[in-house]
């Protein structure tokens, strides 16, 4: 609540999301090894500790806390609406992500006080890559995020009017007004400062 009124703050957010999934780096990093024991040494240095977006549901974003060698899509069961289902079953009756290889391994990530099984081809590596970071591609990318204040209005007048299509905003009569309110300020000039000299 403010003075005017129950107010809602609208902002527009922008997101490096890799085309990159964990199995694709997964493979890279075994294409490169000499051995499994140094493939799974570049597995925990690389990948574990990393953040990932699921691209499933609500994209929501994970941090790895280990890889899972010993199990796989097909291998991994656990009980959904009191039934045993493999995580392949799972992602494809709920959220119709059919598994292409089913020899992948899984990726453990801390849910509350356990762990779930997410499979690395279904996340992507969630940040900027070296690769691009280090290219000029990456001042492209920054000249798209990095908007002025009527380019960042326009955005946020655009979202309003998403979020005002929306269902439940007419089942509940609610309007959202995209004019910003506006906020009375004054600059506060900075005192001189005098250092005394011994």
């Amino acid at each position: 609540m403010s003075e005017s009124g129950v107010t809602v703050a609208v902002d527009t957010l922008f997101r490096f999301m890799s085309t990159i999934t964990c199995l694709d780096k997964i493979n890279d990093l075994k294409r490169h090894a000499r051995d499994d024991g140094q493939f799974k040494k570049l597995v925990e240095l690389e990948v574990v500790n990393s953040s990932i977006i699921a691209d499933w549901g609500h994209k929501r974003t994970y941090r790895i806390s280990g890889i899972d060698f010993n199990a796989n899509p097909v291998s991994k069961k656990f009980v959904y609406n009191n039934e045993e289902i493999s995580v392949a079953q799972y992602m494809n009756n709920v959220y119709g992500k059919a598994i292409t290889d089913f020899k992948q391994p899984l990726i453990m990530v801390k849910h509350g006080e356990d762990h779930i099984y997410l499979p690395p081809e279904f996340c992507r590596i969630d940040g900027v890559p070296d690769s691009i970071r280090a290219s000029p591609a990456m001042r492209d990318c920054l000249a798209i995020c990095r908007t002025n204040p009527e380019q960042k209005m326009r955005e946020i007048n655009e979202v309003v009017g998403l979020l005002m299509q929306q269902q439940i905003f007419r089942d509940w009569n609610v309007t959202i007004n995209s004019a910003p309110i506006e906020m009375r300020q004054q600059t506060v000039l900075a005192e001189p400062m005098i250092f005394k000299q011994n």
